[in-house]
């Protein structure tokens, strides 16, 4: 799951919970067996082509397994952040941005 710097965490925990009531359904694991680490893996991005990257690799790994495409209620579509339209091209991060030439 790629989640949003500074964001809330319910998402993450959503989709675990998820996660787990689906394998324990499918007698893959008891109820109450965490699915997922508590900690979690994070790698923060920066870059709006960072994100594209990690976005195309998410949405590639069930087809590899032969399996449907994932889609979540909470998932909304990435929107360039933080280079968004509206964002000012001139704030410090932009700026920081342009000249490690990404």
């Amino acid at each position: 799951m790629l989640n949003r710097k500074r964001s809330s965490c319910a998402p993450v925990r959503t989709a675990a919970n998820q996660n787990r009531l689906r394998f324990s359904s499918l007698n893959f694991r008891s109820p109450d067996h965490p699915v997922w680490a508590q900690s979690g893996w994070k790698v923060f991005l920066d870059h709006p082509e960072d994100i594209r990257r990690t976005i195309r690799y998410i949405r590639q790994n069930p087809p590899k397994r032969k399996m449907p495409p994932q889609a979540w209620t909470f998932i909304t579509e990435y929107n360039g952040w933080p280079l968004h339209p509206g964002h000012n091209p001139n704030s410090p991060y932009a700026k920081q941005i342009r000249e490690y030439g990404h």
